[in-house]
């Protein structure tokens, strides 16, 4: 009963939060202009706002939201540990440091490809983590302690190729 009532408590809070999202935006459509569509106003520019940028934004903001907490899930049932996550596995680390590699030795490469290798960065960080950690079974003390040493290792890596490429990784050092 008591993870019904948490779930349902989430749901409503997620569809407040979700309202607000739709009213925030850089264009002149606010929150009256959207209660105004919901009951019937024929107003074009705003339901073009509407579906133009703001659901879509919305619902990308939604899909991202659960591919992070089913990344999150999967690694800490892959780690059977609940203290397992991106960035006490080196994930984030591992990928940034792949992305930066890449800008630095100016390879130029499409977004998918670059989420590729963002992707093939973080599991080979995490790969390393886990090697060092005996898999996560010997404990959840040592795999804070590799995936924090491994992070600090590859920050200090994608740190001295953001300085030393400083023209190749310009906008990378703001995204990091």
């Amino acid at each position: 009963v008591r993870v019904a009532a948490a779930f349902a408590v989430a749901l409503v809070l997620a569809c407040v939060l979700a309202a607000v999202h739709l009213t925030q935006g850089t264009s002149s459509v606010g929150a009256g202009d959207l209660l105004g569509l919901l009951f019937g106003s024929s107003d074009a520019g705003a339901a073009q706002v509407l579906v133009a940028s703001r659901l879509p934004r919305l619902l990308a903001a939604l899909v991202v939201g659960v591919a992070l907490g089913v990344a999150g899930a999967g690694l800490q049932s892959l780690a059977r540990n609940a203290l397992a996550s991106p960035d006490t596995l080196a994930v984030n680390a591992g990928a940034f440091l792949a992305v930066v590699t890449a800008a630095a030795f100016g390879l130029s490469l499409p977004l998918f490809l670059s989420g590729g290798l963002a992707f093939l960065g973080g599991l080979a960080a995490a790969g390393v983590v886990l090697a060092l950690s005996a898999g996560g079974r010997a404990g959840p003390t040592r795999l804070i302690l590799a995936g924090t040493a491994v992070a600090l290792a590859l920050q200090s890596l994608t740190m001295v190729l953001l300085l030393l490429f400083e023209q190749n990784t310009i906008g990378l050092y703001a995204w990091g």
